[in-house]
């Protein structure tokens, strides 16, 4: 099988992991992320891993997560998983958030048009349009010195998250 990107803990943890803003198309699997240790017991060896900004299309599998003992410890967020074969997202273990992501439809995973996703995956709500169209903004830290108002927008140009952070106007 061919991977676009793996992300593995196989004989020891990894962790703060970014995906972002890469265009993952025509693999057997598009992401992967597995935790399990060398003898293929869940181990949760990959931590703190953020999935964003990503357009995850025309793959068999979109995303693969297996290995972990307890929830995944992933970040899959503002990502346009379409096109896929198979599923969107296939999980194989605990389970996933994977809210706000555009599917490939307005109706969301595994109506016509849009990805299916497999296993104990928690999908709503999600985007109704493509993270890129408008583009959303995303600003995972909040940090508050030196204050400058930042607003994290849907698709649809309405605010959702209001923040205040540290980066300069």
């Amino acid at each position: 099988q061919f991977w676009g990107f793996t992300v593995s803990g196989v004989d020891a943890p990894v962790k703060d992991n970014t995906l972002r803003n890469n265009t993952i198309t025509g693999f057997d699997i598009g992401v992967y992320v597995y935790a399990a240790n060398g003898g293929g017991n869940p181990a949760d060896l990959v931590k703190n891993t953020t999935i964003v900004l990503n357009e995850i299309t025309q793959n068999d599998i979109g995303i693969k997560v297996k290995g972990f003992k307890e929830e995944a410890d992933i970040r899959l967020i503002y990502n346009d998983i379409h096109g896929n074969v198979d599923y969107g997202v296939l999980v194989e273990s605990t389970s996933l958030n994977a809210t706000f992501n555009y599917w490939g439809c307005p109706e969301g995973p595994g109506n016509e048009g849009c990805d299916k996703v497999e296993g104990n995956v928690e999908y709503e709500p999600w985007l109704k349009d493509s993270a890129f169209n408008p583009p959303v903004i995303y600003n995972p830290q909040v940090i508050p010195s030196n204050i400058v108002d930042e607003t994290i927008y849907t698709n649809d140009n309405t605010p959702t998250i209001s923040v205040r952070t540290d980066r300069p106007s």
